[in-house]
């Protein structure tokens, strides 16, 4: 039975937002999913506030 209800038809986003690491509960896994999360935070904090100091400076 699925945790949400709803009346489209069955999507992944509909399903429980868990990822498989933290189902899993593997601390190298939990490691390695946080190292990714660092590196992906990384990436879109540096054009973010490029463009925030960009727009206040012009």
């Amino acid at each position: 039975m699925a945790r949400f209800q709803s009346s489209s038809p069955c999507t992944s986003f509909e399903r429980e937002p868990r990822t498989r690491v933290l189902v899993r509960d593997r601390p190298s896994e939990k490691a390695g999913f946080h190292r990714f999360s660092i590196v992906v935070w990384s990436i879109w904090l540096v054009p973010y506030f490029t463009g925030a100091i960009g727009a206040m400076t012009a």
